[in-house]
């Protein structure tokens, strides 16, 4: 039965009146709720969506789909879409509850003229809008920022399932705060210039969220996240990890999908491995369905990782590169090219957009230089796909007979909990998880 209680609250902070920041996350996650304002009646699972204004995609009113009823009048940038977007998905969701945190881009002030209310929280339950609050600007690179978020979320929907979301900008997996490299690391929060962020403050907010009991899944809808190190990180804190471990196409055509959050065939069963791996195939159905082709040019994958297998495999990674000593000199250089042609995270043109090619005439030639062209290393180099990874170590090993049987023993455990959902066609990613050989070389895993 849908939720019937409608009553919805708009408290506001007067802008100006407080900037100390711990007042303003103690206003907006506060637990005790407006008069008149009840939560109650709720779904068996929630998402929790942090939506963080990421990138100067600004709205071209020709290039967007329309959005339900709602008016794009008004909208300037792309996260305040995909923001609506996920709020138009939230009031059909019948059998969810959705917490959004929308951080909105500030420019370099807590708030500007046109837009003084630059972050705010929305709760629905059932399908109906029951919380709405506003604040200035906050930074997001403070990890409580994400702690009470987590934290207020399990006051209200702790018996519930939960399920995390981030969207917005990557963050540096791998900066280090000492590093005299992380002036590199682009402000995570743009009103607030010295805020990077990075892997580690992430497990910091989780950490400091204090929750009895693992997240359902977490999301980071975000470039090149779909990493070791990321997949370490939170495999303490959630059982289900997705992500991609290529470019995600920020636009305001496409983006990430929502509407999974309207299909009541997966809102009304537990959310498990397998449906996971579907939710992340309906993230993704915006860039099979949009009639922008090159906006479908590059293949758009999303991993699904099942963080419970995640320790004893990655034990069994750290003995195999012990075995082939991949660390040392002599090995690596080698076979540094050889690494580098097979195991690099590359990026793919979709199967969508070599057909339009051949609609439009073009040759195969042609197709093959520009599948050559755009099939470069990751952004980030030294990057290696998991899966190609491990056949390169069966086709490249030393003269160890064992090392062979035990990746290719090891590649057939990848595929039991680690899965691969792509835009619009089967691409060449053999496990779409990336790691670093620094991720293995000196630290301890756990």
């Amino acid at each position: 039965m849908k939720f019937k209680f409608v009553f919805i609250s708009f408290l506001f902070l007067c802008v100006g009146c407080v900037r100390d920041e711990d007042q303003i996350l103690n206003y907006l996650f506060s637990k005790s709720l407006e008069s008149g304002v009840r939560i109650s009646s709720t779904a068996d699972k929630t998402f929790i969506i942090w939506v963080h204004g990421d990138a100067d995609h600004w709205v071209t009113q020709s290039s967007v789909q329309p959005l339900g009823q709602q008016s794009l009048s008004g909208l300037k940038r792309a996260d305040q879409v995909e923001a609506l977007r996920i709020r138009e998905a939230a009031l059909q969701c019948e059998n969810c509850n959705v917490v959004l945190l929308h951080v909105q881009r500030g420019g370099a002030h807590w708030y500007t003229a046109d837009e003084p209310w630059a972050t705010y929280l929305r709760v629905y339950v059932r399908g109906v809008l029951v919380l709405e609050r506003h604040v200035p600007i906050v930074n997001g690179a403070n990890p409580n920022l994400l702690s009470r978020l987590l934290q207020f979320s399990s006051h209200f929907f702790g018996s519930t399932g939960l399920h995390l979301i981030y969207r917005g900008h990557s963050f540096d997996p791998s900066y280090d705060p000492k590093s005299i490299n992380s002036s590199r690391v682009a402000p995570f929060a743009y009103g607030f210039p010295e805020s990077p962020y990075g892997v580690d403050q992430f497990k910091i907010g989780l950490s400091l969220a204090g929750l009895s009991q693992p997240l359902e899944s977490v999301t980071i809808a975000a470039c090149h996240m779909a990493t070791v190190k990321m997949a370490r990180a939170l495999a303490p804190f959630a059982k289900y990890f997705l992500a991609s471990n290529v470019d995600v196409l920020e636009t305001l055509e496409v983006s990430f999908g929502f509407d999974f959050l309207a299909r009541t065939d997966l809102m009304n069963t537990e959310l498990g491995y397998d449906e996971l791996v579907q939710v992340a195939g309906l993230m993704m159905d915006r860039f099979e369905k949009t009639q922008q082709i090159t906006e479908a040019m590059m293949e758009y994958p999303m991993t699904v990782v099942d963080l419970t297998q995640l320790q004893v495999w990655d034990k069994k990674m750290r003995e195999l590169l012990k075995q082939l000593q991949i660390i040392t000199p002599d090995y690596w250089n080698t076979h540094k090219k050889d690494l580098s042609l097979v195991a690099s995270v590359e990026k793919e043109v979709s199967d969508r957009y070599v057909q339009h090619l051949r609609n439009q005439g073009k040759s195969e030639a042609s197709i093959r230089s520009l599948r050559q062209f755009v099939k470069m290393p990751s952004d980030i180099p030294g990057t290696w796909d998991v899966g190609r990874f491990l056949d390169f170590i069966m086709h490249y090993p030393p003269d160890q007979e064992e090392v062979s049987k035990n990746a290719l023993e090891m590649a057939t455990e990848l595929k039991k909990w680690v899965r691969v959902v792509h835009s619009s066609s089967d691409a060449n990613h053999k496990s779409g998880l990336s790691f670093r050989l620094e991720d293995y070389s000196s630290e301890v895993l756990y």
